[in-house]
């Protein structure tokens, strides 16, 4: 019975069009969130931001910058 509720490891098959369109509708939302959101991985490299954490909008150069200087401007990452 376990196994008919075990959905992330038989994940459905989708056509490439539909991926896409899932894709494009997860990001529509996350970035209509009116919060800061921002993944940032262990080396505080972000990952994935959305609209309002990034002052100029421009989700793409955020990504891969490290988080010390996308949300302080700091050259260092932050003490403690």
């Amino acid at each position: 019975m376990a196994d008919r509720f075990n959905l992330v490891d038989t994940p459905a098959p989708m056509s490439p069009g539909l991926l896409e369109a899932v894709i494009n509708r997860w990001r529509a939302t996350f970035d209509s969130i009116p919060d800061p959101i921002v993944l940032i991985d262990g080396d505080f490299t972000v990952r994935r931001a959305n609209r309002a954490a990034v002052a100029d909008g421009d989700v793409r150069a955020a990504l891969g910058a490290p988080c010390h200087q996308l949300l302080f401007g700091l050259d260092e990452p932050c003490a403690g």
